[in-house]
């Protein structure tokens, strides 16, 4: 890129915009200004970049929230189950898939998980 070139300047810009990517489009915006600061269509552009990154980054907030939410609202619910299963006296085994990857890895024997302070030798 010409330093120089304004032209090539707004062309970045307007193809950032194009592509979404509006931080990456106002820094060539701030490239162009530095060139010719009165530059209306530069200036047209840099603001339809900056409302766009302004609408961006409220949607990337939202999603945060949303996620957040989702995510106390798992831990909630995996609480309540495990906290109903200890009121039963169950307990969860292990993950099946780590089962399976724990069966692989030993040729194919079935395993078969151990309990607290139960001696090897008598299996």
């Amino acid at each position: 890129l010409d330093g120089s070139n304004l032209k090539a300047w707004f062309r970045g810009a307007q193809a950032s915009e194009v592509l979404g990517l509006a931080e990456q489009g106002l820094k060539f915006c701030q490239g162009a200004l530095k060139l010719d600061p009165k530059e209306p269509e530069v200036l047209r552009v840099q603001k339809q970049l900056q409302a766009r990154l302004e609408k961006d980054l409220i949607a990337q907030q939202e999603m945060r929230q949303v996620d957040t939410k989702l995510k106390d609202s798992r831990k909630a619910n995996a609480s309540a189950v495990e906290s109903f299963l200890q009121l039963r006296g169950c307990r969860l085994g292990p993950v099946l898939f780590d089962m399976s990857m724990y069966r692989m890895a030993n040729g194919g024997l079935t395993p078969h998980p151990k309990l607290v302070g139960e001696d090897p030798e008598m299996t």
